[in-house]
């Protein structure tokens, strides 16, 4: 995955106080969407795009794990790090909701995750 420094603290501020529908600068289909980024087939962060900023670049937020989907942070992310490499296993799966994507976690991700740390 492909990450820039996190954006100024002004675009945080009204990226997280204003709902999706208001943040978009550009439509793009992704934006709104939840995702997990996947390395070898084991799930390495989750997240949201925030908003398209034009030039293959999105605003995501990505959630910590442990602290309930709390937000710990934004980025730049470049459209090819949305990209599955099948070859590697690695990429990113997208989803409607965080209940969509949560649901993946339990019933998909969690038992690969567990198959990948027992070898």
């Amino acid at each position: 995955m492909k990450s820039t420094p996190k954006i100024k603290s002004n675009a945080n501020s009204q990226a997280k106080s204003k709902p999706r529908s208001q943040t978009k600068s550009h439509a793009h289909p992704l934006v709104g969407k939840h995702f997990h980024t996947v390395k070898d087939m084991k799930v390495n962060y989750q997240g949201r795009v925030l908003d398209y900023l034009g030039d293959g670049r999105f605003i995501v937020t990505l959630y910590e794990w442990t602290a309930r989907n709390e937000n710990y942070g934004y980025h730049i992310f470049e459209l090819q790090s949305f990209t599955w490499d099948e070859k590697n296993r690695s990429g990113t799966v997208f989803y409607d909701s965080a209940k969509e994507m949560n649901e993946a976690y339990e019933n998909r991700w969690k038992k690969l995750n567990e198959q990948v740390a027992h070898g």
